[in-house]
């Protein structure tokens, strides 16, 4: 297995903006010192941030100019991204997808993960405007088997079943939102989920606010007997 090096990165998306957010994952590589095989993980819908208005005028799918831009950067840079944004749904074009894809070093997508259990906080909620996902992925990225999850996957542990002693590294990019003992519930859960799936689980949560919630801005890096090897402590 290859020893990839795993950053995670808790930006604060601009809302609705996947231009600025694209600068700002940039600047945020361009400012890494060592970037030659290391995996950026970013949050929960990276390039526009939690919208819970319209998102379907959002959406974007992998020919965009904005993976075009982040191919390049990761073929230049020599570098892994995991970054999430809202993609289209040719089927229903009101209800596009809470999807993370997953860029390889020579700037190539690899994978492209469809949040399966969406949100239901919120009036509207995530539930009532996007689509679900219905499949697991697991990504070869040099060697190391990789899942991929969203956010309020967590909290189901039928899907990590599904993932159990088949991945060595199980990445969760989030827009985990503040509220009494959620940040416990995040902790905790990512715990469980290292030791359910006996891999490496790495959950990135996005900083800053939005017009409807604020973020911590953590990361649990836990290994696969849950004993936490990184952190970060809440920036709300």
């Amino acid at each position: 297995m290859s020893k990839l090096k795993f950053v995670p990165v808790s930006m604060d998306s601009t809302w609705g903006d996947a231009a600025d957010n694209v600068k700002k994952i940039k600047n945020i590589i361009e400012d890494t010192p060592t970037t030659r095989n290391a995996v950026f993980v970013f949050p929960e819908l990276t390039l526009h941030g939690f919208v819970l208005e319209n998102p379907g005028r959002y959406a974007i799918c992998s020919t965009s100019i904005f993976h075009k831009q982040l191919s390049e950067l990761a073929r230049s840079h020599q570098c892994f991204l995991i970054i999430g944004g809202i993609e289209k749904n040719l089927e229903n074009s009101d209800r596009p997808f809470n999807t993370t894809w997953v860029w390889n070093s020579s700037g190539k997508i690899i994978a492209r993960y469809r949040k399966n259990n969406l949100f239901t906080q919120g009036s509207p909620s995530e539930k009532d405007l996007y689509s679900p996902g219905r499949e697991t992925v697991i990504v070869d990225m040099d060697g190391s088997r990789v899942g991929l999850a969203i956010c309020f996957d967590i909290r189901f542990p039928e899907l990590f079943k599904l993932y159990e002693g088949k991945t060595d590294v199980v990445v969760l990019p989030a827009c985990w939102v503040d509220g009494p003992d959620k940040e416990n519930q995040l902790r905790d859960l990512s715990i469980e989920r290292a030791k359910q799936t006996k891999a490496t689980f790495v959950t990135v949560n996005r900083s800053g606010k939005d017009k409807n919630f604020s973020y911590s801005g953590t990361h649990y890096i836990v290994n696969p007997s849950g004993k936490i090897i990184s952190e970060t402590k809440s920036k709300a």
